[in-house]
């Protein structure tokens, strides 16, 4: 192969290595994989529960967004906070903007 052929390679190679980088950084960017409010110590079995919460057993129903969803927080949001804290049972109906 003749050096401008390889160079060429080498270019188109290189290209779609920093495109791979950026859509890797985009989907655990949109995912919040990386994010501070999905560490640890945020997990839901660290959520202290209300004993005599007035929503204690009652059922709700949370419509909304990807907020409502949970889509940079793995899927946990505020509603699974509230079911598990003040034992609420609860259904989330969210439509969240695809990319």
């Amino acid at each position: 192969m003749g050096f401008i052929v390889k160079k060429i390679l080498l270019t188109v190679v290189a290209v779609l290595v920093i495109l791979g980088g950026l859509f890797a950084y985009k989907v655990t960017d949109i995912m919040g994989i990386f994010a501070a409010g999905n560490d640890s110590k945020y997990d839901l079995e660290n959520v202290d529960v209300i004993t005599d919460s007035p929503l204690d057993e009652q059922k709700i129903i949370f419509l909304g967004s990807s907020v409502t969803d949970g889509m940079q927080s793995r899927g946990i949001s505020f509603v699974d906070y509230i079911g598990k804290r003040d034992n609420v049972d609860f259904i989330k109906e969210a439509v969240s903007e695809q990319l």
